[in-house]
C-alpha cells in the first residue's frame, strides 16, 4: 500500500483552462479521459503551488483510520515536497524520491517509478502530452456531485491484467478550474487512503524558498523495496534531494 498512496501523492492541482462543460446533469458531456489530459496539461502551466491536506488510511486488517495533516509544495515538471504535521516528509525533484520517517529514522529513496508501482501518479506531476494513452479514465458510477465536485475513476493501462489493480478515484472542480480536491486509493484487502486538499490560510508558512532535503545523520536509508542503500561517501551522504526555486516564480 506505501507504494501506491507515494504514487498518488504525486497528484496536485490544476489551473485554468479552455475547455467547457456543456452538461449539467452526471455524467457531464465530455470524455473522461480528454479531462485528464486537460488537467495534466494545467498542471504543466502552473507555477509553484502550495495546498494544505488532510490525509486519512483505514487499515483494514486492524480496523483502525489514523489521520494526518500538513502541506504540500509543489512546481512542475518534477518537484514536490510534502511536509506532515508529524515530522514526515516527502520530497521529489525531477527523478529523485526521498520519504523520510523521524519517528523510525528510516528513509526511503529511488526513482517515482520504484515508488509508485503503478504510473498513473507520475504521468500527472509530469504533465506527460499523452497521458490519456497510458491512464484508463472513466466517471464514476451513481454519483451524485457533491459541492459540484467531479469524480474519476482512473487506471493504470499497465495493470490491466492484474488480477488485484488498486481502485483509485478523483474528485475535480468542474471545467474550466479542474482543481484537484481529493484522492482516494483502495487495494484489494480493502485498505484505503484518502487526501483532501484545500487551499492554505493566508497566514500559512509560505517562506520556504526551496525543495531541498538533507537527512539528518544516523537515518537508515533502503530502496523502495526495503533493500538497503549502500553508503554513499560522507562529502555526500546526507546531500538528500536539493532544487532551488526557479527566479521568478510565485506561490499561487
Amino acid at each position: 500500500m506505501t507504494r501506491k498512496v507515494i504514487a498518488f501523492l504525486l497528484l496536485t492541482m490544476g489551473s485554468h483552462a479552455p475547455l467547457a462543460s456543456s452538461a449539467a446533469g452526471w455524467p457531464p458531456d465530455i470524455e473522461a479521459g480528454q479531462v485528464v489530459a486537460e488537467f495534466a496539461r494545467q498542471l504543466r502551466a502552473s507555477g509553484l503551488v502550495r495546498r494544505c491536506f488532510v490525509q486519512s488510511t483505514l487499515n483494514s486488517s486492524l480496523g483502525s483510520t489514523t489521520e494526518e495533516r500538513g502541506t504540500v509544495l509543489l512546481s512542475v515538471p518534477g518537484r514536490m515536497r510534502w511536509d506532515y504535521a508529524s515530522g514526515k516528509v516527502l520530497v521529489a525533484s525531477d527523478d529523485n524520491l526521498v520519504f523520510y520517517l523521524p519517528e523510525e529514522r528510516l528513509a526511503y529513496v529511488g526513482s517515482y517509478a520504484e515508488a509508485s508501482g503503478t504510473q498513473i501518479g507520475l504521468l500527472l506531476l509530469a504533465g506527460a502530452t499523452e497521458v490519456d494513452k497510458a491512464i484508463d479514465a472513466a466517471w464514476a458510477r451513481a454519483w451524485t456531485p457533491l459541492a459540484g465536485l467531479w469524480r474519476l475513476e482512473l487506471r493504470d493501462r499497465s495493470e490491466a491484467s492484474s488480477p488485484e489493480p488498486a481502485r483509485i478515484s478523483v474528485d475535480l472542480t468542474p471545467l474550466p478550474e479542474l482543481e484537484l480536491r481529493a484522492v482516494r486509493v483502495e487495494d484489494a484487502y480493502g485498505n484505503r487512503t484518502e487526501i483532501l486538499l484545500s487551499k492554505c490560510p493566508r497566514d500559512a508558512d509560505q517562506s520556504e524558498s526551496t525543495f531541498a532535503f538533507s537527512l539528518p545523520q544516523g537515518t537508515e536509508v533502503v530502496d523502495f523495496a526495503g533493500n538497503p542503500v549502500p553508503k554513499a561517501p560522507e562529502s555526500t551522504r546526507d546531500s538528500g534531494v536539493e532544487a532551488p526555486r526557479r527566479s521568478g516564480e510565485a506561490i499561487q
